[in-house]
């Protein structure tokens, strides 16, 4: 099974209300299975709560495949005329394996965009959160995936927890934790709207 690129889609869109209109449009998005130059696909798609009003999560072959896709969004008749504004993010690295799924159980979904101090340290970063899960006995959430990203920001995390106070308490923990508090200069958080994301 290929490992991919993931690339992140942001897009704001002109009025509120159409989110899920756009979602059910644009979350089978994949590369013609005729077409042995491309291969991507809609990893996953929801509105979200933060700065923006949905996020699209893309396994890629290739780094231009992203380009493709926001292309496509910006001359589609009836998605231009709903999307305002969108930006791009994508992973330095195809390091995701899309077969390997961490848990069976349906997620709420939040990604937290890492700004540093220092550019050179998003390994160490990536390395010493990547595997945290929860612990204590009441909570279920895991970092699914984390990598150094291309874009305004220098490492996405991606979250799946079941309840809001247990994002809470892992966005508390990166930002307090003594080492990573020392590399780290800012966060934003995007939270999915539905606990519908598996693994």
């Amino acid at each position: 099974m290929p490992k991919y690129y993931k690339g992140y889609i942001l897009l704001r869109l002109r009025e509120t209300g159409s989110e899920w209109k756009v979602v059910e449009k644009v979350r089978n998005l994949k590369s013609r299975e005729d077409d042995e130059d491309e291969d991507w696909y809609v990893f996953y798609c929801t509105p979200i709560f933060g700065s923006w009003d949905i996020l699209l999560e893309i396994c890629l072959s290739k780094h231009e495949e992203l380009d493709k896709l926001k292309t496509f969004f910006n001359i589609d008749e009836e998605l231009s005329k709903m999307i305002e504004e969108s930006i791009t993010f994508i992973s330095i690295k195809n390091n995701f394996d899309a077969t390997k799924i961490k848990s069976q159980n349906l997620y709420y979904r939040a990604y937290v965009l890492v700004r540093l101090r220092k550019i050179g340290l998003e390994e160490e970063i990536v390395n010493k959160i990547k595997d945290l899960r929860s612990t204590e006995y009441g909570e279920d959430w895991l970092i699914t995936y984390t990598s150094p990203i291309y874009g305004g920001w220098d490492l996405l995390v991606a979250i799946s927890f079941s309840k809001l106070n247990e994002l809470d308490k892992i966005i508390t923990n990166l930002r307090s934790d003594y080492e990573l508090s020392a590399i780290m200069e800012e966060t934003t958080t995007l939270v999915g709207a539905k606990q519908n994301f598996k693994g």
